[in-house]
């Protein structure tokens, strides 16, 4: 049941004997768990449960005391592929400094955090964070790619994707392999960003997934010159000719039609020239 602390009538009793937190390195969130210390007899008004950690790998507990209970939450650090273990003290004290204790505490909760070697590593600049990666990609630019390099030690495994426009290279092997991951521009969407993931799965050592999150957008169309200046003089014929160059930006390649947005018209009056809007050329 747990470790018991006594004194008195007054009884403290934690619901496991021991913490045990694993995960997989890289995973987008890590391992976490609570722990519950019950009582009986009548505690001290207030009272006061604190807990300290001696060792490595989780991060000091956050603690709710109730009416009859008391719940811990405990958890782990992103720690590199390996075992860490200490102890969690936990204390039951009449005021906040825990000047004194009751309860016949400290009692003593070891624990291990298990932090298990990923099953791939990533290529390919993505900016990650929160265990997704964002990809920004231009329509007309190549399709944008990542390579999964899967563990020499993974043995049997399978890869799934969740979306039609998250292509693979191969779905399955032995051991290490090279996993290219393609996006699919011509399927996506550029409306909104869209969101997929890949699973590669084994049969010994668990799953581990590769969250992609893409935002779509249109090319900018650059000219160079920038503007076209254009002067005459009143009643003489006006006539220009300016080679502009236009391109799309982010070395994108997609066609480029131009149409203008202006007609310039001479005055009937015949005093200058003004712009109506709606020619083409």
């Amino acid at each position: 049941m747990g470790g018991v602390a006594s004194s008195g009538g007054f009884t403290i009793q934690l619901q496991q004997s021991s913490v045990l937190l694993e995960y997989r390195e890289g995973a987008p969130t890590v391992a976490s768990t609570s722990v519950t210390a019950t009582w009986r007899g009548t505690p001290p008004n207030p009272l006061y449960i604190v807990a300290a950690v001696e060792g490595p790998g989780i991060a000091a507990p956050s603690i709710t005391v109730n009416q009859a209970d008391a719940r811990a939450t405990i958890t782990a650090l992103r720690m590199a592929a390996g075992d860490y273990s200490g102890r969690i003290v936990i204390r039951a004290c009449p005021d906040p400094a825990c000047s004194s204790t009751v309860g016949g505490t400290p009692i003593n909760l070891p624990y291990t955090v298990r932090v298990t070697p990923p099953l791939f590593s990533v290529e390919g600049g993505d900016n990650s964070s929160g265990g997704t990666a964002y990809i920004d990609h231009v329509l007309g630019q190549p399709a944008p790619t990542r390579t999964l390099n899967i563990a020499a030690n993974s043995g049997a495994w399978t890869a799934t994707a969740t979306q039609p426009w998250i292509a693979l290279s191969r779905t399955s092997g032995t051991g290490g392999a090279a996993l290219v991951v393609t996006l699919r521009p011509e399927l996506l969407s550029i409306t909104q960003r869209l969101e997929g993931s890949v699973t590669v799965s084994t049969g010994t050592q668990g799953a581990q997934t590769y969250n992609i999150a893409v935002l779509m957008s249109r090319p900018a169309v650059e000219s160079s010159p920038a503007y076209v200046s254009v002067s005459g003089v009143a009643g003489a014929p006006l006539s220009l000719s300016q080679q502009v160059t236009l391109q799309l930006g982010a070395n994108g390649t997609l066609p480029i039609a131009s149409v203008t947005a202006t007609e310039w018209r001479r005055s009937a009056a015949g005093r200058g020239w003004h712009s109506a809007s709606g020619g083409n050329g």
